[in-house]
């Protein structure tokens, strides 16, 4: 939602990917864009989970705290992660791990 949001001239890039790790294997999504980027203590109030600070972050696209919040919390409760990469006024990649589903044997 942010990148569409915030992103109005340059580049949206997504990618999937898979690697091992300790005998699991996980999938990475990767979103990069080129927009107006995150303000850096948002980001960090986002990497810290929040906390009792979550009103702080203005929510100027309709629910982004939120949404990435909650995004972030998915992710954990499937044991992965979801981490967000800025460079104020260049753009944000946001990383999301999670481990793919065991196969039936």
């Amino acid at each position: 939602d942010h990148s569409l949001h915030y992103t109005k001239k340059g580049y949206i890039k997504f990618s999937i990917d898979s690697f091992k790790k300790k005998q699991r294997e996980y999938i990475l999504i990767s979103i990069t864009d080129s927009g107006i980027g995150i303000p850096d203590e948002d980001v960090a109030l986002i990497n810290s989970g929040f906390g009792e600070n979550i009103e702080t972050i203005p929510d100027k696209s309709d629910g982004l705290k939120m949404n990435i919040h909650f995004a972030k919390n998915i992710c954990y409760l499937l044991g992965g992660s979801l981490t967000i990469t800025n460079i104020k006024l260049k753009g944000t990649s946001y990383s999301i791990i999670l481990p793919s589903a065991e196969k039936n044997k």
